[in-house]
């Protein structure tokens, strides 16, 4: 049995003070770093949905990200737990559409 390492909490000012020895890659210098996350938040209707699902076509075949260039097709993960399997699927079909994207 391996024992885990307990979690610890790191302030912002230890985090900009560190020298990192290489610069993560990244989907453009300093937007995304490569295998990170990003959380969509704000209030209902205002638009995450449909935000978050043409990021998420875009970036799954490799195209530019509202003016951010896309360098190759990317893996991604999306976890929501705002719309049903139902909706997700009408939207991404919509957006797939309006990207002129055969299904």
């Amino acid at each position: 049995m391996t024992s885990k390492k307990p979690l610890k909490a790191i302030g912002i000012n230890e985090i900009l003070k560190h020298e990192f020895r290489e610069e993560p890659d990244v989907l453009q210098r300093g937007v995304l770093p490569a295998g990170a996350g990003m959380i969509i938040a704000g209030d209902s209707g205002v638009g995450k949905s449909l935000l978050r699902v043409e990021m998420t076509v875009r970036l799954a075949i490799g195209l530019d990200v509202f003016g951010i260039n896309t360098p190759t097709a990317q893996t991604v993960l999306i976890f929501q737990t705002e719309n049903t399997g139902k909706q997700e699927q009408f939207r991404t079909k919509r957006i797939m559409q309006g990207l002129g994207i055969e299904q």
